[in-house]
């Protein structure tokens, strides 16, 4: 299964110390290809104030990872997600807690999985 993360379920290791990775997982009934979109990562080494520290810990994580595939794509985070979701369908799971996306996401055909509380995730 892929699972594209989007950049705010990204910072959710280090803003509610949930390890998304081994949520994914529990929440997935099969290997997960865990997906980076490079607009993500632009997204997240635009953050300022308080997280901005916490995001650069996440890039670094995240490019030093070899589990995680970082797709190349240009354009708009969402509007690359929601075409891959429309791709791919049921062979993706999104992360996301965004709501607009979450909705499209679904709608495309795609799975989705958010934070529930402030430690677990749920798949829907």
């Amino acid at each position: 299964m892929k699972v594209i993360l989007d950049t705010n379920f990204l910072m959710l290791p280090v803003q509610k110390n949930v390890d998304i990775f081994e949520e994914v997982e529990r929440n997935v009934d099969e290997k997960s290809e865990f997906i980076v979109l490079r607009s993500s990562l632009k997204e997240l080494r635009a953050l300022k104030g308080k997280d901005r520290l916490k995001a650069r810990a996440m890039i670094q994580f995240i490019e030093n990872n070899p589990a995680i595939t970082i797709r190349e794509e240009e354009g708009r985070t969402d509007h690359l997600i929601i075409h891959l979701a429309k791709s791919w369908k049921e062979k993706l799971i999104v992360g996301t807690n965004d709501r607009a996306l979450k909705t499209r996401v679904k709608a495309a055909g795609a799975g989705v999985l958010v934070l529930r509380g402030n430690a677990s995730l749920q798949k829907l």
